[in-house]
């Protein structure tokens, strides 16, 4: 990996990271708020948080981590993707509450923060996965990063 390259990922993790703190405390305030203040089990509402979070997320990432444009191949991507961590985070959370008797915020916690190494790594080179300028022309004197394009 060149220098100009390990830059763009440094900086792009970095803005990964800011934009998933600010979606971790929307999702989980929403996981609390509907777990304690609505009554939903606590697996319905990490989906629903989960889910949540992944839309702003998306929207996010897009915007000011990778500098895609919204597509719809790049929703299914994204979708995909965060549909497989839905199913393993899912399944790992019951077992942390249910069987390790962590507390549900806990776990949710934990969870985010095992994933997020792995989900930065993903998202980068799947959901929002380069494409190649055309030529420099094509480009009308614009900044391209490698992530400028979305399929």
């Amino acid at each position: 990996m060149s220098p100009r390259a390990a830059l763009l990922a440094a900086g792009q993790l970095i803005r990964f990271s800011g934009v998933g703190l600010v979606c971790l405390a929307a999702s989980t305030s929403a996981l609390a708020a509907l777990h304690d203040l609505a009554g939903l089990h606590y697996l319905l509402a990490f989906v629903i948080a989960f889910c949540f979070g992944s839309v702003l997320g998306y929207v996010l990432n897009g915007r000011f981590t990778f500098s895609a444009r919204l597509s719809r191949m790049g929703v299914f991507r994204y979708v995909l993707l965060n549909g497989i961590l839905l199913v393993v985070n899912s399944a790992l959370m019951k077992v942390l509450v249910d069987t390790a008797h962590v507390w549900y915020i806990a776990a949710s916690l934990l969870l985010a923060a095992l994933s997020t190494p792995m989900s930065f790594l993903l998202h980068r080179s799947f959901s929002y996965a380069a494409r190649l300028p055309r030529s420099s022309s094509s480009q009308e004197g614009r900044a391209v990063t490698p992530t400028a394009y979305d399929r």
